[in-house]
């Protein structure tokens, strides 16, 4: 994909975004570039946003190479490393079994480099562009709720804000995070709560400077922007450089009752470290007084997204959630963002509206339950409590490295390697798999209508034809 002039449908119309996070944004630029009107609402103030202690976020190739189409590439360099490598070791004795590296011809066939930074750092980037490209950002205004009204003569979608504020548009987009108003709006319930707590993560970042004062995490490597996991009894710990300046941390385990409120203490995080390598414990003590805790569920796919009126869609964590902490939480959000545009770049009149919403849902649904699939396996291997699978895990990847493989690359998963597995979701192109649909079934679709059509009106003038003889 490549920036280029992006071609503006015959019709632009009004989209109402809920939610102003990665997923949120990204609607605006993408929607922004083909000439939509874009409104997002966002709960918090932008100084709020920034306050919080989100951490760092890796974006892989399939995500870093649609904020190269949207002109981000240069920007995102300065405040993002590459990453090379991942390490893994043992949770409690910090036994190293191996390393994996990314294979540079495979990075390269995907058309994208695997990028950490600091999230603070790609929410600033996507909220400039949207700003730049003439998105009404409006930040600090909660939605109470939102009215879909089909009135044949007067249809009416519209948000309304906790002020009675009520802002119209011809589409609302709920980008509102996992914990969101308007899933339970489309879907009927409360998706995220009604799911079983699968651990809890902890999230911070730490300063560099601070972490080169002691030499015994001197392995920490920058260059080669290694992650380094460390996988215990039901739970586990990544740290990876975050851009230049800090290094992130997250740390899951199962709590025996979730934990109130979203935020800790350093203190309560070294107490729930449990038996860990003590390297794990010197990283965590440079931590600051707060830190990001987030439940982790592995939650059921939404059957719908998209609200039966065919003007509310669902995107990014509310359509889909994934796991706090995942590898592919962001690149989720900006790949939702580019197939909805790619749809809405062949408006050409209102009754398409309905069919694209639809298809979207239709096209992002099974690429959206791999990568949960994906993620809920990669966090159930990490955490594998003690045991004949832990053990044959471990002697596994000890095996693939005495024989001069990846770490990693033969562990199996539903019949193909692990390692494929990524191959695969690095590779995934967005915006291709919107043309495709355009032209197997958008195009079949506007030659039927335009048939029926036609059809419609040789049969009045033969109607005509007939009354007048």
């Amino acid at each position: 994909m490549s920036e280029g002039e992006a071609k503006h449908p015959g019709l632009l119309i009004d989209f109402v975004v809920v939610g102003g996070g990665i997923a949120g944004l990204g609607c605006a630029i993408a929607l922004r570039k083909i000439g939509h009107n874009v409104t997002v609402l966002e709960k918090l103030t932008t100084e709020e946003r920034y306050a919080l202690p989100v951490g760092g976020i890796r974006i892989p190739p399939n995500g870093t190479k649609i904020l190269s189409h949207w002109g981000l590439e240069e920007e995102i360099k300065k405040v993002s490393v590459t990453s090379t490598h991942i390490h893994v070791h043992a949770y409690q004795s910090g036994h190293f079994f191996g390393s994996h590296q990314w294979d540079q011809e495979m990075l390269d066939e995907a058309g994208g480099e695997y990028l950490f930074m600091p999230h603070n750092d790609l929410y600033r980037i996507i909220l400039d562009r949207a700003t730049e490209l003439g998105a009404n950002i409006r930040t600090g205004v909660e939605v109470a709720s939102v009215n879909i009204d089909d009135h044949e003569d007067d249809p009416q979608y519209t948000a309304i804000l906790t002020t009675g504020e009520r802002i119209s548009g011809d589409v609302i987009v709920g980008a509102d995070s996992r914990w969101s108003r308007l899933q339970r709006f489309v879907e009927g319930s409360d998706v995220w709560d009604n799911a079983p707590l699968r651990c809890v993560t902890y999230h911070c970042l730490i300063p560099t400077q601070l972490l080169d004062q002691d030499p015994d995490l001197s392995f920490l490597d920058r260059e080669g922007a290694g992650v380094f996991v460390w996988m215990g009894d039901n739970r586990t710990f990544t740290c990876y450089p975050a851009g230049k300046d800090y290094f992130a941390l997250h740390y899951s385990h199962m709590p025996e009752s979730q934990p109130e409120g979203f935020f800790a203490s350093k203190e309560e995080l070294l107490s729930v470290l449990g038996d860990a390598d003590p390297r794990i414990r010197k990283i965590v003590s440079f931590a600051g007084p707060t830190i990001s805790r987030i439940p982790a569920k592995i939650v059921d796919p939404l059957e719908q997204w998209v609200h039966p009126s065919g003007r509310l869609v669902l995107v990014g964590e509310a359509a889909h959630p994934l796991p706090f902490g995942a590898l592919q939480a962001g690149a989720m959000a900006l790949e939702d963002a580019a197939v909805l545009a790619k749809l809405f770049s062949h408006l050409a009149s209102a009754d398409q509206i309905a069919p694209f919403l639809f298809a979207f849902q239709d096209l992002r649904e099974a690429r959206c339950a791999r990568v949960a699939t994906s993620e809920a396996f990669n966090l159930y291997w990490m955490m594998l409590p003690d045991g004949a699978e832990q053990r044959e895990r471990d002697a596994r990847m000890r095996g693939n490295v005495a024989e001069g493989r990846t770490v990693i690359g033969s562990i199996e998963r539903e019949g193909a390697s692990q390692w494929e597995s990524v191959k695969e979701m690095f590779a995934y192109d967005a915006e291709d798999a919107a043309d495709d649909w355009w032209v197997k079934w958008g195009l079949l679709r506007e030659a039927a209508k335009q048939n029926a059509l036609t059809e419609d009106a040789a049969a009045s003038v033969a109607s005509l034809n007939i009354s007048v003889s």
